[in-house]
């Protein structure tokens, strides 16, 4: 029932910090985001997600993932097994999520 709430937006969020405290925020809403680019990561993309598409639109969606995940889902993301284009196209996302806005 919660889950749904959150998935529909139903109920409200409270702003997600990975302080580990209680009142760090909605620890379960960043836990599905997690769990969502994360099989977005190892099944769609290796499922042929990424065929047809330029590098440019894919890195483009493997940065909003990235920005969307805690460290932990990073450290997880960083353990799939891509294939040698695809593994190119998601360092390329995360330099460009990671670098400083200027």
């Amino acid at each position: 029932e919660r889950v749904t709430g959150l998935v529909a937006k139903a109920l409200p969020l409270r702003p997600f910090n990975e302080s580990g405290s209680s009142k760090a925020g909605d620890a379960e809403m960043q836990c599905i985001e997690d769990a969502a680019c994360l099989v977005f990561l190892e099944q769609e993309l290796k499922e042929g997600f990424a065929d047809g598409k330029e590098d440019a639109k894919v890195v483009d969606i493997l940065q909003k993932s990235w920005k969307k995940m805690s460290r932990q889902a990073h450290a997880e993301a960083l353990r799939i097994d891509y294939s040698p284009r695809l593994l190119g196209l998601v360092v390329e996302a995360i330099a460009q999520a990671e670098l400083p806005i200027s």
